[in-house]
């Protein structure tokens, strides 16, 4: 038993929950089409990775290559296989566009503005 474990039993006298969902998406493009690439975990610690691609014309989505996995961390190393197989045919990591992070107004931790009485 871990002392997070501990700690949670003796505050609350249960043990925590296990993670219940965990998901990991990446999203690729190509002319015309755009290929997600998923990797969900399940409440059981099994998990399932599957592509998607979507026909950007007509809007319509097929579903394949369905893994399963007994870990989570298996199907994070079946995600990297299968993104590097993607981007060897030809599809490219999507770029977020336009984002521009506005900079820092303060770097320090400001004083609260006190209210005069």
């Amino acid at each position: 038993m871990t002392n997070v474990e501990k700690q949670h039993d003796a505050v609350e006298g249960t043990k925590p929950t296990k993670r219940r969902s965990s998901t990991t998406r990446i999203t690729l493009h190509s002319e015309g089409a755009k290929l997600v690439l998923m990797a969900q975990s399940r409440p059981s610690g099994e998990a399932t990775t599957y592509a998607a691609t979507t026909d950007l014309t007509t809007k319509k989505t097929t579903r394949g290559m369905t893994k399963h996995h007994t870990t989570f961390d298996a199907a994070a190393l079946e995600l990297g296989a299968m993104l590097r197989n993607a981007q060897k045919i030809g599809w490219q990591k999507s770029v977020r566009k336009g984002f521009t992070a506005k900079p820092d107004a303060f770097s320090t931790m400001p004083a609260p503005k006190l209210k005069k009485k």
